[in-house]
Formats: C-alpha cells, structure tokens, sequence
C-alpha cells in the first residue's frame, strides 16, 4: 500500500546513519531521536510520543529568538509525518474524522514549520493528495457551481487616498516597460485592471466558494488572524478550517472579523497558482540598500515570497516591505 511505502522510506531514512537528516535533527538531542526513530517502526505508532515530539518541537521554536531555528522544525514536520503515516497505513480505510485529523497534522507542518528539508514539502503536498482522493473525495468543480455561493462582490470605485501615505498614490492607465518600473520602485503606484483577465477572475473564479473549496480539497485547514487590526489589544490568530473561513467572509455567524494575512496560501493550495500570473516586475528587484546589510534573499529557486491577504471589509494592513526572510513559527493552536 502506498502509505506503508511511504512510512517505510521515511523509516529507512530517519536509521539512516549517513543521512544528513540525521545531522540536521542532531540539535534537538539523541533522546528526542531515537524517540521519532522507534516511531517510525511501528504501526500502529506510538501516537502519543509522537505527538509530544511535535510539542516540544514547536515550544522551542516558538522560544528562538534569532535565526532560525531549523532543526526543530524538521523534527516537528518529521514526527507528524510519522503519525500520519502510521495512521494510514494501519487502516484499510480511515473514517472522516481521523482522515481530517491527518489532513489537518500535515497543513500545520506547512503553517507552522514550512515543511523544510530536501523532498518534505512535496512529500506532504503528496500525501494530502492521497488521503483527500482516498478517503476525503469532492466533486469537482464546473463553472455552473461558481453563482450557487459567491464572497461579497468587489467595488469598482477607485480607491481612497491612503490615509497614513504623504502623497498620493497614483494611478497609471497602462502597465509600465521594465524600464519604466524600475525607475519606479522607490514609488507605490496602482495599476487599474491589471489582473482582470487571469483565470482567477474568469475560469477559475475565486469569487466562488465552490470553487475555492474545490481548489483545496477537503479537510484544509488554514490561519487566520482574529481582529481587524494586529496592532489592536484584542487581535489573536488561530488555525481554523479552509470552509469555515470562506463561509465567515461570506457572512458568517462569527462574532470576530476573521483576516488570513501575509500567508503563503499559493503554496498551500498549489492549484491555486496556475490561477494567477506572476509579474515580470517581482524579478526586478534592485540591489538592497545600505542600511539593511541583514537583508537576505528569500532561500527558493526563484528567490520570491508570494504571500496572500483574504478578509472582509474594513480590515486593516499596513504597508508591507521584505528586510530579511526566514521562517518564524506563528503562534498558533
């Protein structure tokens, strides 16, 4: 079965004595490793040990306070790999509530530790696949379902002038040249219409709550901020589900302004990225300046970070800039 494969490579690797995953889990100690390591031979696993690594994995990197605390996120994302796994290979069909449970285990590795290490993150990708076709299976989506639930249309008014700007913003009637953009860059400009025919907005509208749900799958879970201003006394996050979230913007019977902000949501729910058209402009990036010599790059081939803003009417999100990118644990339960 496909998911004993899977556990059974993951095993091989983690008793791997020249594996490097082993030297990147090296920093959390070799109690903590042989602990994942006996895990991962056992099926069914040892759920609660598991989970408690996954416990300790995120109280610590919750406790870095600088650079970034790598190998307690491979320990985190490994033994949750493991429990899921273990789960699903134990079972010749697992129930609803325990297939969300896994569903749910795996989208917290990628929210929480980014899934890192060679192979992880699609392995997780993967394996939510496999469980969702298995045992969580949707329709598919057609356009006739996009009218039957859609989010609160968009205003065509032009903008209003950004309050805490010192001038106005402006708006130009036609995309700039490369040339033109990067004379541009110190300089915010709003460029009217310039996404209106990306697939997000006709083929794949993702004014549809069919749609969206369909795009993920059932299951997802994502996070969200709780507030509509983080800098507000009583602004929190949480971790809630992906159909929950679309039916509060929808207008829900949450209490709370529910605001998914700044998150890698297209890496989340990669199908969404085919909806989209990444810019020219974003590889066009000048040099960073001398003020920030901390800066680095975003570690991917493509050196981007393609994050996603989602919420209702009058939340509230500062302008945004990138000094330096690494993966923080969010502090989310």
């Amino acid at each position: 079965m496909a998911y004993s494969q899977l556990l059974g490579d993951l095993a091989n690797d983690l008793h791997d004595a020249q594996s490097p995953l082993l030297a990147d889990l090296a920093l959390c100690g070799e109690d903590l490793i042989r602990i994942l390591q006996a895990s991962s031979r056992l099926c069914p696993s040892h759920a609660q040990d598991l989970d408690r690594l996954a416990d300790t994995a995120h109280v610590h990197m919750r406790a870095a306070r600088e650079g970034d605390p790598f190998a307690w996120r491979r320990l985190y994302t490994d033994a949750l790999l493991v429990r899921c796994l273990a789960d699903a290979s134990a079972h010749a069909h697992l129930e609803e509530g325990p297939a969300t449970e896994c569903i749910e285990r795996l989208d917290r590795i990628l929210i929480v530790a980014g899934a890192p290490g060679e192979g992880r993150r699609d392995l997780v990708q993967a394996l939510i696949a496999l469980i969702q076709r298995d045992f969580l299976p949707c329709a598919p989506f057609s356009l006739e379902d996009a009218d039957s639930s859609t989010l609160p249309e968009i205003s065509s008014r032009p903008p209003p002038r950004v309050s805490a700007a010192m001038l106005p913003v402006p708006r130009l009637p036609d995309p700039p040249s490369i040339v033109a953009f990067q004379r541009r860059l110190h300089t915010p400009f709003i460029l009217p219409g310039f996404a209106r025919d990306w697939p997000a907005l006709t083929t794949r509208p993702w004014r549809s709550l069919a749609y969206l749900r369909a795009a993920a799958g059932r299951g997802r879970v994502v996070p969200v901020e709780v507030g509509r201003d983080y800098r507000a006394d009583d602004w929190t996050q949480r971790v809630m589900p992906w159909g929950d979230f679309l039916g509060a913007l929808q207008g829900g019977e949450e209490d709370a302004v529910l605001y998914m902000a700044q998150h890698d949501v297209l890496g989340q729910f990669p199908g969404l990225m085919e909806d989209v058209e990444v810019p020219d402009y974003v590889y066009c990036a000048p040099e960073p300046p001398e003020g920030y010599p901390e800066y680095r790059p975003p570690g991917n081939e493509e050196q981007l970070v393609i994050n996603g803003w989602l919420g209702p009417r009058g939340t509230v999100s500062p302008a945004h800039t990138v000094r330096r990118y690494s993966h923080k644990a969010p502090n989310l339960h």
